[in-house]
């Protein structure tokens, strides 16, 4: 797990990245995400078992944080 810190004036906020990717799995089609703490780990499908894989382009959200309640720039600061 990467740990990254964010500080502010007043405050300090910790980031945890957990590296968790989306599949295709390229014989059965199934769509899933799974956890992987290696770049040596094997990632197989869990529906048929497949290795047989494409990553996905995945979505995600963020939070800002601070007091301008606009747009975030994704550097956790509005």
């Amino acid at each position: 797990m990467v740990r990254n810190e964010v500080v502010g004036a007043n405050f300090k906020v910790e980031v945890k990245n957990m590296p968790i990717y989306e599949y295709v799995c390229l014989d059965c089609e199934d769509d899933f995400e799974t956890l992987v703490l290696s770049s040596e780990e094997e990632v197989c499908c869990p529906q048929c078992g497949s290795k047989r894989l494409e990553r996905a382009m995945s979505a995600f959200s963020s939070l800002s944080v601070g007091s301008g309640g606009g747009c975030s720039t994704g550097s956790g600061f509005s």
